[in-house]
């Protein structure tokens, strides 16, 4: 088995054109509206600070399927892109896009930390950064007790979650 660090020296990071892409046809992680929205929002707020992945030779997207599916929705024509060597087998790729989404999994959030940062954010607004008024309300329910209201935002009996507008919030 060849060892990643083997694979180190030969990153190239380039921008691509988005359309010529392919996205993962076998990619386990599904990427809802809600999530898509959210992708999107984060692109436009802060633009591409971390590139898609993609197999330089069939350009196959083995990490970043639901970036290239927002920048596409965005309209947006370049997207940077690192490139996994030609000489890497699909096995591979196949193993590192699990890799991929299954360590982005694994982590936990510091929530007291996590709390302090979004209150910081005073000109930023939390659908920038991906948590919506549901998500907020469930992280911090303390929060909201007393000294904040929020605006009816409970789903009606026909409109999925991901479906929800999002509302401003902020916590306090």
């Amino acid at each position: 088995m060849k060892k990643v660090v083997d694979y180190l020296h030969d990153l190239k990071v380039s921008m691509f054109e988005s359309a010529k892409l392919i996205p993962h046809p076998k990619n386990a992680r599904l990427h809802n509206e809600y999530d898509l929205k959210a992708i999107m929002r984060s692109v436009e707020r802060f633009g591409f600070r971390k590139p898609l992945v993609a197999h330089e030779k069939t350009f196959v997207v083995y990490a970043g399927n639901g970036t290239l599916e927002a920048a596409l929705n965005l309209g947006i024509e370049y997207v940077p892109v690192a490139w996994i060597p030609s000489r890497v087998s699909e096995t591979v790729c196949e193993a590192y896009a699990i890799a991929d989404n299954r360590t982005a999994e694994l982590s936990k959030w510091n929530m007291e930390s996590l709390q302090s940062s979004l209150k910081e954010l005073t000109d930023i607004s939390p659908l920038d950064v991906g948590f919506s008024d549901l998500d907020l309300r469930d992280m911090f329910p303390d929060a909201f007790l007393n000294n904040f209201v929020l605006p009816d935002i409970e789903p009606k009996e026909d409109v999925k979650e991901e479906e929800l507008a999002f509302n401003q919030v902020k916590l306090i």
